[in-house]
């Protein structure tokens, strides 16, 4: 449960908020830490990297798509947490 929050978290929340925070008030490992970060941040990392390109270079479905599966993501995040 606390991995799966991370990874949500690091979605949803700015990064450097969220690693003072988890620094001063968790007992996370550093592994579990290091890996729940990589892969909260990862997908919007390479979302946004290839959203820009899309934007730029004039791919506006490819752009239109991509932000579509940013809202996804999110949507996920805040219906987890709601609960």
């Amino acid at each position: 449960m606390e991995f799966m929050s991370v990874v949500l978290l690091r979605m949803v929340l700015p990064v450097d908020v969220l690693s003072y925070a988890l620094g001063f008030f968790s007992d996370i490992s550093l592994w579990r830490y290091t890996t729940a970060t990589i892969i909260g941040i990862a997908p919007f990392a390479f979302i946004f990297a290839y959203a820009g390109d899309a934007l730029t270079s004039g791919k506006y479905i490819v752009f239109a798509a991509l932000f579509l599966l940013v809202l996804l993501f999110s949507f996920i995040g805040f219906r987890y947490f709601k609960k």
